[in-house]
């Protein structure tokens, strides 16, 4: 099985429609031999109650995770796909694009203190 390299986060997001998976797949090696991130919207099985159950599934499913986890609806997916991917391009290109293109391997730890900056005294419980 060949390990997945770059960038990625896994979350589960709560909606009107339910509770979905989010699978975004980005980083400078993405950016510079792919192109655009890859954000995918994903079904839930019954056993996934928390983000570490996706996150070992889509670990252990690397080729076909997206498949196996494909929503019903792919109307609603197609959608908040979309939703998702401008909202997280701003992202990208307000906080982290400048941190990928000086200095790639303390990213994380510098994105970490501005986004603690920045909501320092909006949410009591964001450590």
């Amino acid at each position: 099985m060949q390990r997945r390299r770059g960038t990625y986060l896994t979350a589960i997001i709560k909606t009107d429609s339910g509770l979905f998976g989010l699978y975004i797949h980005d980083g400078p090696r993405q950016r510079k031999k792919r192109g655009a991130p890859i954000l995918r919207v994903l079904g839930l099985l019954p056993e996934m109650k928390k983000v570490e159950d996706l996150r070992k599934f889509v670990i252990t499913h690397q080729d076909d995770f997206h498949i196996i986890l494909a929503p019903e609806n792919t109307d609603l997916k197609d959608k908040a796909e979309k939703d998702l991917l401008q909202t997280y391009s701003i992202l990208y290109d307000s906080i982290i694009r400048d941190l990928y293109e000086t200095d790639i391997s303390s990213a994380a730890d510098v994105l970490r203190v501005r986004l603690r900056k920045e909501n320092q005294g909006s949410c009591a419980s964001c450590e």
